[in-house]
């Protein structure tokens, strides 16, 4: 066909020739016949393109096109760009265009050759094609069925839909989407509308563990058949995200609104907005909208409601993309998925540990299940405030071989030491108080696993204080406690408790009858834990004796747990939230040993312990003491060391023994003044003691009307069946003479004391203001007579008037005298002492002291 026409051409082209032969041609211009090639060849603006026609070889493919559109971009164009021409890029194939036919607007243009063009026509009739201007004159050739266009700029071709994605920006989950998904070949995106979200929908419509289970890698280091489902259903999940987001068909520009079905049969709606510029989904506004790939049209939306919907999460998934594959292997592997896949309709929550590498030992179905709460647990600080604990049973339910089939359960506290955090089993901490929400499933993530409590010796802390408890439960061989189908409860006295009845510790250790009656009484047959309800059970002790107990619980508000024994005679006292679990039961460590009514612990069993020998051998003298001690009368008594007795002179042979006996002989009902060190403590001799306390927690006694003297409580100890019955070992004797010589001092109240002290004060200040006057009236008589006192003076002695001596360097110079100048002053010194002498009276009992001179 093409090869008649161009014979067609060449004998009309030959007629013509002839004819312009015999005709003079006026203008080459009007050759009636002319290709789109001829078009080009005629009008220089387009030479450069013609140039790269020919250079390329391209020159006869274009004669042989017809029904095409070809823009033919002018030189001008070539200035600005030097990128390689691809003909495909200027071309629409099978398709003449008319702008004429186009509103105002955005449109797009999808030929036969299925490659979309975007065309843009202003009101001023200005046009584009592939946002390249193109100018409004065109170009019919003659003998082809085509239109020519010229435009100002080259035009690039479409992008490949990578190329798209790789230069948009905010859409690297989109990318990451599409490298996740297993497409075979990238025909699936021929003909297609792609609505891509950015980075912000994804993240308004998914959370980060939801996005790491659609986006995240799969393990790889995880090669298991358990798994394969898992993770088969993961690329389902991801393969349906991205069936949402295609459509058939080019849907862009200025269109009616249309309804159209994703490649999942879901309805959309696109609607189209100012002319065609923007494209709207299901009412929501894109960010960017006709974006052209070289088989499609994509619209970027920053939000995208529809997103999310109809992609069901369950527990199972939330654990993929937390990490957590080899909990979700190992709950496949133990046939507990139905656990974690949204079969479970009752509220679940999970503790499970995300490990950095997938290494861990893996888990027995027992272990597994103690990661499970058939319940909601809430760790708010609301439901558990500060420093409190809540018991929570999990869904490891034991055979009745361990337990008696009740579940093993978890204890969670919160702290507030530093920075605050929770813990299970006072050893697991938890990553965050706020768990990880997926329907009707809670999942806690953990800092270290958890594992199933181990047996009693293992599960008790090592720096709780009861390692004194152990080590009797050790010596009786209790440690390993056999199935009894019940579970055990077991009281262990714990911190200090041992240490404030320390002589029943000393008669416990030496007595292992006693000491194995009162550890089996405290192990019982049954689970009793410090949030059971208040009620009264019938079980029995480690020696299968029937016990009656009594739930008494807790007060509102109250740290103690309560509950009465038929075997003690006291309620029994326990810190709510203490119980520590084992995989036996459960252990309640106590602040108090609670002696059972079966043993017997009495006075005299307290004085051997104390080895005080010779103490109680005083005792046993006088028969009323002896009764006290025999006969287990109501009564406690204070017992010196042995050594002590040695320093104070008292032996059976003392006169005053009785009295010393009842000065170390409390009654009854002071004994619990002494236990607490109070100041008013009654002796049975009638003396008061008064007690303080030392810093170092040393309790010290003196009698409160006595000498300051003090003893000191070295050990206590009380009978099993009266707390009223104590022994307390003195370092040493309260001494009589302590009192004795008391009673000789002389007291005076504190009122005559005072008067006292006044009546002082105002005599000293009498007798200073007495010798203050005396002194003044004798200075006032010796100023009158001081004229007289000199008259007499030289009366009496006879002196001469000597002129005085000048105070000179030169009279201090003077020379001493001379013999007879000493002699002469002599004589005259003599004269004048006899002369004073008989100025005396004869009467006189005595003579004047003489004066007398000594020179030489």
């Amino acid at each position: 066909m093409i090869n008649f026409r161009w014979l067609a051409i060449s004998v009309l082209w030959l007629t013509s020739f002839l004819v312009s032969s015999a005709t003079p041609k006026d203008d080459d211009d009007d050759f009636p016949f002319t290709t789109v090639v001829d078009c080009l060849w005629q009008n220089a603006e387009f030479s450069t393109f013609l140039r790269v026609l020919q250079k390329e070889g391209l020159i006869p493919y274009l004669n042989e096109l017809d029904n095409f559109t070809i823009f033919a971009p002018i030189n001008s164009a070539f200035v600005q760009s030097d990128e390689k021409v691809a003909l495909d890029h200027y071309l629409l194939q099978d398709y003449i265009l008319n702008f004429e036919n186009f509103e105002s607007g955005t449109h797009v243009l999808t030929p036969n050759d299925s490659r979309p063009h975007l065309i843009e026509k202003r009101t001023n009739g200005a046009w584009k094609i592939n946002n390249v201007p193109v100018l409004r004159e065109s170009l019919r050739p003659s003998m082809q069925n085509a239109v020519l266009y010229s435009v100002t700029s080259l035009i690039r071709g479409t992008p490949e839909l990578d190329e798209l994605v790789e230069k948009s920006a905010n859409v690297s989950l989109f990318s990451l989407l599409l490298d996740r998904i297993d497409l075979g070949d990238q025909r699936v995106f021929d003909n297609k509308t792609l609505i891509i979200p950015k980075d912000s929908a994804f993240n308004s419509a998914f959370n980060g563990i939801e996005l790491e289970y659609l986006l995240g890698p799969n393990d790889a280091a995880i090669k298991s058949p358990h798994l394969s489902k898992v993770y088969r259903n993961r690329k389902k999940d991801r393969r349906f995200l991205f069936q949402r987001l295609l459509v058939d068909g080019i849907l862009g520009g200025n269109i009616d609104k249309t309804n159209a079905l994703n490649l999942d049969n879901e309805l959309l709606t696109f609607e189209s907005h100012n002319n065609g510029t923007v494209i709207s989904v299901n009412n929501t506004i894109p960010a960017l909208s006709n974006q052209l790939y070289a088989t499609g049209i994509a619209h970027i939306f920053s939000e995208l409601d529809f997103l999310p919907r109809y992609l069901n999460f369950t527990a199972e998934k939330y654990l993929v993309g937390l990490g957590a594959d080899r909990f979700v292997e190992e709950t496949y592997m133990r046939k507990l998925d139905h656990l974690i896949n949204g079969s479970h309709d009752e509220n679940l929550t999970i503790f499970v540990l995300v490990e950095p590498s997938n290494e861990g030992s893996g888990f027995s179905k027992s272990s597994l299940l103690y990661h499970f709460v058939d319940d909601y647990v809430d760790l708010t600080e609301y439901a558990i405030p500060t420093s409190s604990k809540q018991l929570y049973d999990t869904m490891f339910c034991s055979s009745n071989k361990r337990l008696g089939g009740e579940c093993q359960r978890l204890k969670i506290e919160r702290h507030s030491k530093g920075k605050e955090h929770i813990m299970i089993n006072g050893k697991y901490c938890l990553k965050s108080p706020e768990p990880i929400t997926i329907g009707n499933t809670s999942i806690y993530l953990l800092e270290n696993d958890v594992s199933l409590p181990a047996d009693l010796l293992s599960s008790i802390d090592p720096f709780s204080g009861c390692s004194k408890s152990l080590h009797f439960l050790d010596e009786l061989n209790l440690l390993d406690l056999r199935p009894n189908n019940k579970g055990y409860t077991v009281l262990l006295p714990c911190f200090d408790s041992w240490d404030y009845f320390d002589l029943n510790l000393d008669y416990l250790e030496h007595n292992i009858t006693a000491l194995n009656l009162i550890m089996k009484n405290y192990i019982l047959n049954g689970l009793i834990y410090t949030d059971s309800e208040e009620q009264t059970l019938e079980i029995s002790n480690f020696y299968n004796e029937p016990i009656r107990v009594e739930i008494l619980g807790r007060g509102s508000g109250s740290s103690q747990f309560a509950m009465n024994l038929s075997t003690v005679e006291e309620p029994i006292t326990l810190k709510n939230g203490a119980d520590t679990f084992f995989d036996r039961g459960v252990l309640h460590p106590m602040e108090k040993v609670f002696f059972p009514k079966s043993l017997d612990i009495t006075l005299l069993n307290l004085l051997e312990t104390t080895k005080s020998f010779e103490f109680l051998s005083f005792l046993e003298t006088f028969p009323e003491f002896d009764n006290i001690v025999r006969q287990g009368k109501q009564c406690s008594i204070l017992v010196p060391t042995s050594q002590s007795l040695l320093l104070d002179d008292i032996s059976l042979d003392s006169s005053r023994l009785k009295e010393f006996l009842e000065l170390h002989i409390i009654p009854a009902n002071s004994t619990e003044a002494l236990l607490n060190c109070q100041s008013e403590i009654q002796t049975l001799h009638g003396e008061y003691l008064h007690c303080r306390e030392s810093s170092s927690n040393t309790h010290l006694l003196r009698f409160k009307k006595g000498l300051d003297k003090e003893v000191r409580i070295l050990r206590k100890g009380c009978a099993s069946a009266d707390n009223h019955t104590c022994v307390f070992v003195i370092d040493q004797p309260l001494s009589l003479s302590w009192l004795d010589q008391a009673r000789y001092q002389i007291g005076l109240p504190g009122i005559a004391f005072a008067v006292g002290m006044l009546l002082g004060v105002v005599g000293i200040f009498s007798l200073l203001s007495c010798t203050l006057m005396l002194f003044m009236r004798r200075r006032n008589v010796g100023d009158r007579n001081d004229g007289e006192v000199y008259n007499e003076q030289e009366r009496l002695l006879g002196s001469q008037s000597q002129p005085p001596q000048p105070y000179s360097s030169t009279h201090l110079s003077t020379p001493p005298p001379t013999p007879a100048q000493r002699n002469s002053l002599k004589n005259e010194t003599s004269s004048r002492s006899r002369v004073f002498e008989n100025s005396y009276s004869m009467h006189s009992s005595r003579n004047p002291v003489s004066i007398q001179q000594n020179r030489g």
